[in-house]
């Protein structure tokens, strides 16, 4: 019987970095880099996203949670009928420093068949 020779030489692991998902923040601030690009500042982004939303899903409205419940509607939020954008602007100060700093939250666009009358 012939003995094995185990491989006594340590293994090295490479550290390979494990691209984490982008966040809704992230995609959104890509895409409209890309529509920035491609139709240049002269429009508001939220129009833009607005239009291009609609064009890539074929779809006749889309509004913002607020607009929706201006007319008397209830939004459902649901993450299939939703589309990101920006939303209004929000000061906030830093506890630590003090500083006042502004920044856009990300909302988002509903689909007709994300609200209901309201009651």
């Amino acid at each position: 019987m012939k003995a094995s020779k185990k491989n006594n030489q340590s293994t090295e692991v490479q550290n390979i970095q494990v691209e984490q998902p982008q966040t809704e923040r992230q995609s959104l601030r890509q895409l409209c880099k890309q529509l920035r690009a491609k139709f240049g500042t002269d429009e508001r982004i939220n129009i833009l996203l607005c239009t291009y939303y609609k064009q890539l899903h074929n779809l006749p409205i889309l509004k913002t949670r607020e607009q929706w419940e201006n007319e008397g509607y209830k939004v459902f939020d649901t993450s299939l009928n939703r589309f990101p954008a920006w939303g209004k602007p929000v000061s906030r100060k830093n506890k630590e420093t003090g500083e006042t700093y502004t920044f856009f939250p990300v909302t988002h666009f509903y689909v007709p068949q994300a609200v209901c009358q309201a009651q």
